[in-house]
């Protein structure tokens, strides 16, 4: 079973490197009309035919009733523009969506401040939502998932939204399944990569003479030239509130060690996936902590770090800082952004499969999954919805791109670009739709970085499949120990991985004592438990 799902998923990964995802229509073979041959006598031999049951007729499937209007409510994250232009291009696309499928499609905002909070809290609320956009990642898909927030769409899927239920494949939908049945709709079909790195000013880090970095020791290099050579300016190397990229950079880069996404733990390697570690005590764990000591007391970040609320990329953008954290698609955004704003800065990456290990793993196809809530009153009407935005190019351009004239305009070579007069202060629009976006739709832009798809592929080349796509850690049974833990990190993780927590060594006791006092080892034990089992099934299917 799981040599099926990552050949599936890597089919899937270097179809998205490459070309957006297409949907092909089956060819029918031709049928040939039976021709008896003449009897060579001249005369026709007469078969007596026994008598044939006629099949019955099968009665033509019922269009999908739509004659009720109906208003779909769809959670999306972040903050909407400040001009609310975004209500503008949505009563436009309803004008389209009205027309073809009698419905509304309504963005439901849940802005960033305590985004999480706010958002676990609508989805166990009992709200009436209809979609929601979620993610295995970041958003908690398979925790809601036990708890039933989620509609079961098996069998709604090859009647609402029939393109999307064929072009996925059945084990790229096994990815999406809790307990045997789908739950949501990955975004299989989206054209990225999201290896995670640190992104670096390739001008000043050819002055500090390590323009290619591979390695923390080179990164070292550079913020060190930065704080010696461009202080007096302002800038600080890394403008940064958190740390903890950093820290699984260091694990990724001097290790075969690779996260598990369940509870906080890694496990030993990617070949040896189902091995849980204790990532904290081990000799990188430890090098990194003393290393995050010695950057803090160099000046790498502000001595009020822990309080700061400003954005490293803001301040890189401004020229006041020298590096940034985030994945490859965010990059090759603002390797444009920066060279716009800042002429030769020659924005750099510095990924964490480019260490010593060679140590990249891919996101869960389930990064971003759109989902219905079970308290939907209209799921089939929702999954309509969706089937548009995936399905429908006129629909996607209105909710991804805005009002075509307004917020964009197509040249002569058929690239999208702003009209003449545009601001974004006054005309940008977002509708931050991550759940679904089909590659086949997008139009590329004229400010595009040209290299964006050949260095996608390139990237995506580099990492090992995600090996658990299909596990669900179900903290149940230690619901208490989890949340118990997880105080006791959000207590000390934060100042251990800026090294702002004192001697390394002695704040690393400390944490780990309390966090062991707290039931980390049941927590553990436990979280071993399942992944054994999941191995198990795995490998024996």
């Amino acid at each position: 079973m799981l040599k099926k799902i990552l050949i599936a998923l890597l089919a899937v990964a270097m179809c998205l490197a490459l070309v957006a995802c297409t949907t092909t229509t089956p060819v029918e073979e031709p049928v040939d009309d039976a021709v008896e041959a003449p009897v060579e006598d001249g005369t026709e031999d007469v078969v007596e035919e026994e008598p044939v049951e006629e099949e019955p007729v099968e009665e033509p499937e019922a269009a999908i009733d739509t004659s009720e209007f109906v208003v779909i409510d769809h959670v999306v994250l972040g903050d909407p523009d400040a001009n609310d232009n975004w209500r503008v291009v949505q009563d436009e696309a309803n004008k389209y969506l009205e027309s073809k499928i009698n419905a509304h499609h309504e963005l439901n905002w849940t802005g960033w401040t305590d985004y999480k909070s706010k958002y676990d809290m609508m989805v166990a609320s009992g709200e009436e939502l209809d979609l929601v956009d979620c993610a295995s990642t970041w958003l908690d898909l398979w925790p809601h998932a036990s708890k039933g927030a989620w509609y079961i769409l098996d069998d709604l899927l090859p009647v609402y939204a029939p393109l999307t239920w064929a072009e996925i494949s059945p084990d790229v939908w096994d990815c999406a399944k809790y307990k045997g049945q789908i739950v949501c709709i990955p975004e299989d079909c989206y054209p990225q990569a999201v290896n995670h790195g640190v992104f670096y000013r390739g001008d000043w880090a050819k002055e500090a003479g390590v323009y290619d970095i591979r390695s923390y020791a080179d990164l070292e290099v550079y913020l060190q030239w930065i704080a010696d050579n461009k202080a007096a300016d302002g800038v600080v190397p890394y403008d940064t509130s958190s740390a903890g990229g950093l820290f699984s950079g260091y694990i990724y880069t001097e290790t075969e060690h690779i996260s598990t996404q369940a509870a906080g733990l890694y496990a030993e390697s990617w070949e040896n996936y189902w091995k849980l570690i204790d990532v904290y005590q081990t000799d990188a764990a430890k090098e990194y902590f003393a290393l995050a000591k010695s950057w803090y007391e160099k000046g790498f970040w502000r001595t009020d770090a822990l309080n700061y609320t400003g954005s490293s990329r803001d301040q890189m953008r401004a020229g006041l800082c020298g590096l940034d954290q985030h994945h490859v698609e965010t990059y090759t955004g603002l390797v444009v952004d920066m060279e716009e704003k800042i002429p030769g800065s020659d924005l750099k990456m510095f990924q964490w499969w480019m260490g010593k290990t060679n140590n990249g793993v891919g996101e869960p196809v389930t990064h971003g999954a759109q989902t219905i809530s079970v308290n939907s009153k209209n799921p089939e009407r929702a999954l309509m919805v969706y089937e548009m935005l995936r399905q429908d190019e006129t629909f996607f351009h209105y909710i991804h791109y805005g009002i075509e004239g307004w917020q964009y305009v197509i040249n002569e070579d058929g690239l999208r670009a702003e009209p003449e007069g545009y601001d974004s202060a006054v005309d940008g629009y977002w509708s931050n739709f991550w759940c679904g976006r089909p590659g086949k739709f997008l139009i590329p832009h004229v400010k595009d970085w040209p290299n964006k798809t050949a260095y996608t592929a390139e990237a995506l080349s580099h990492l090992k499949l995600y090996p658990y796509g299909s596990f669900i850690f179900d903290k149940a049974p230690i619901s208490a120990e989890v949340d118990a833990v997880n105080a006791v990190n959000t207590a000390h993780q934060a100042a251990l991985y800026l090294g702002m927590a004192g001697d390394p060594e002695v704040a690393l006791a400390a944490y780990i004592a309390e966090r062991d006092a707290a039931g980390f080892q049941v927590l553990f034990d436990e979280c071993q438990r399942q992944m054994d089992e999941y191995h198990d099934y795995m490998e024996g299917n």
